[in-house]
Formats: C-alpha cells, sequence, structure tokens
C-alpha cells in the first residue's frame, strides 16, 4: 500500500515539498496526521506519490553508494615515493 511506502526513511523534508506541491496541499510536516494523508485521495494521486517515492529511493541509493565510495577511499593507503631523475 501507497500509505506504508510513504513511512519509508528515503523519503526526507525535501521529498515531502515536492510532493506536497505536486499535491497542492499545504501540510505542517511536524503535525501531519493520517487523516491529512488520507484526504488527498491517495488512489486518484497514485502515479504523484509512486513517482516521489521512487525519486526518494533513487537518492537514498546513490548516498549509500557514495558514502561506500567515501569510506574506501578514506581508508586507501598510498605509498609515496620520490623519483628523481
Amino acid at each position: 500500500m501507497l500509505i506504508t511506502e510513504l513511512k519509508s526513511d528515503a523519503l526526507k523534508e525535501r521529498h515531502w515539498r515536492v510532493l506536497m506541491k505536486q499535491l497542492k496541499v499545504n501540510w505542517v510536516l511536524s503535525e501531519l496526521t493520517l487523516g491529512q494523508v488520507w484526504d488527498v485521495n491517495l488512489q486518484k494521486n497514485e502515479s504523484v506519490v509512486r513517482d516521489t517515492i521512487l525519486v526518494a529511493q533513487g537518492e537514498m541509493a546513490l548516498e549509500e553508494f557514495l558514502k561506500q565510495v567515501r569510506e574506501s577511499w578514506q581508508l586507501y593507503q598510498l605509498d609515496l615515493v620520490s623519483y628523481l631523475l
């Protein structure tokens, strides 16, 4: 169900703002209730919600990949050798 997908850790505040703009609602995120979300008729707006969730999940995957790359390079040791001609 869409409502459970909206609970995803991938959805950051920026994604909620995009979603609110597309749904033409003005929610206060710190006070958001299930009733307010239900009132926007998720079935009717399923494509908008799913697109936002997919973007959020893709960004989360990229963030995780970049984190792994950064950690890998931080642990990588290079030997510096002086080459004099």
